[in-house]
């Protein structure tokens, strides 16, 4: 055998081989870990905003239903045009963050006595904020306003469901 060929069969030689190997491959998994980190850093919420979104509505619409109940109108017929704003009702991710929102949009503005309009995004203040059926002199009933029964649903991330949804996507990018 030659010097060279001797080499190439060593032991060391081939250790060598493998340690670079092993370093390299482990130099590709440290950097598809650091990719999927980032990704889960900079852009779970994105990812998990529509799942959180059909949370939102429903509790919009949980919401909805409980102000509607509790009270039965003598004075008028009631149009629904508050459920509009299910359609409004819009979740939004950006890096880490989800943004809810619900608001008048959707909804139509409201004919009133003497040819007097009451403009949705006044309607939504007195019905979804100040939870009221009708207002002023003609404001029948006050129910506990809608935005409480989702602003507690969204701090308790909808009663631990948010949480699933974000650890589930996230076991979802690590596994890839």
């Amino acid at each position: 055998f030659s010097y060279g060929e001797w080499l190439y069969y060593s032991p060391i030689f081939v250790r060598k081989n493998k340690k670079l190997e092993v370093m390299k491959l482990a130099k590709n998994i440290y950097a598809d870990f650091k990719k999927k980190l980032d990704r889960i850093e900079n852009h779970i919420a994105e990812e998990v905003a529509p799942q959180a979104n059909e949370l939102l509505k429903e509790s919009v619409r949980y919401s909805l239903i409980d102000w509607y109940n509790d009270y039965i109108p003598q004075s008028y017929e009631r149009t629904y045009n508050f459920m509009k704003i299910l359609d409004s009702s819009r979740t939004r991710g950006k890096g880490n963050i989800l943004h809810f929102s619900v608001d008048s949009s959707a909804m139509d503005s409201y004919a009133g006595w003497l040819g007097q309009t009451l403009q949705s995004s006044t309607a939504f203040d007195y019905m979804f904020m100040n939870g009221q059926h009708g207002h002023g002199q003609w404001m029948m009933h006050q129910s506990l306003p809608p935005y409480m029964y989702v602003e507690r649903d969204i701090e308790s991330g909808f009663g631990g469901r948010l949480g699933d949804i974000v650890n589930k996507k996230i076991d979802e990018i690590l596994r890839k």
